[in-house]
């Protein structure tokens, strides 16, 4: 039989129709929209774009606990490390920051 599946830290699912924005924070024309397509092919539905001020450190907040399989997803996809709870920061959905 095949292994299980590990599973995820705070026992959240994977919901890919979460609102997802991604924000420009490299200082690099393009990089949120390339990010988002990323997503997108990733079966990502509900991603959209914009600019943030110039951080150098890539990272991705979710607003929930329930987020935290997604947004970790999210993360992985885009080769991102940082994963942070922090509503502040996300709102009620995720928030990519592009550093």
């Amino acid at each position: 039989s095949a292994p299980a599946a590990p599973p995820a830290s705070s026992g959240s699912a994977v919901d890919k129709a979460v609102a997802i924005k991604v924000l420009n924070a490299s200082g690099v024309s393009g990089a949120a929209s390339t990010a988002a397509t990323k997503l997108t092919k990733a079966g990502f539905t509900s991603v959209s774009t914009g600019n943030s001020a110039t951080t150098k450190q890539s990272a991705v907040y979710y607003g929930t606990a329930a987020q935290q399989a997604t947004a970790a997803l999210a993360a992985s996809t885009l080769g991102i490390s940082t994963v942070t709870q922090s509503s502040a920061q996300a709102g009620t959905g995720i928030t990519v920051v592009l550093g």
